[in-house]
């Protein structure tokens, strides 16, 4: 008596929501890291790379959890069964 338990899309679509608001601001740090290396200096605070030259993938990074928090705490998603 094998029972196949069926996943939902919603539910995994979730699931996807919830690693990539770990994983962007992770590579954020990652990126932070590599900038700091290559021109061999950290910059005093997080917003200082926003004028720097990696201006484009600090905000692409802030727009995209931005979007991902959206999508996580909308309420009014339904889980299909």
């Amino acid at each position: 008596m094998a029972t196949s338990i069926e996943r939902s899309p919603g539910r995994s679509t979730l699931r996807y929501v919830r690693l990539m608001l770990l994983v962007v601001p992770l590579l954020l740090v990652v990126a932070i890291v590599i900038y700091g290396i290559a021109n061999q200096r950290i910059e005093d605070s997080l917003s200082s790379y926003y004028l720097g030259p990696a201006r484009d993938l600090f905000v692409a990074m802030l727009v995209t959890t931005g979007v991902l928090l959206v999508v996580y705490t909308e309420k009014s998603w339904k889980i299909l069964p």
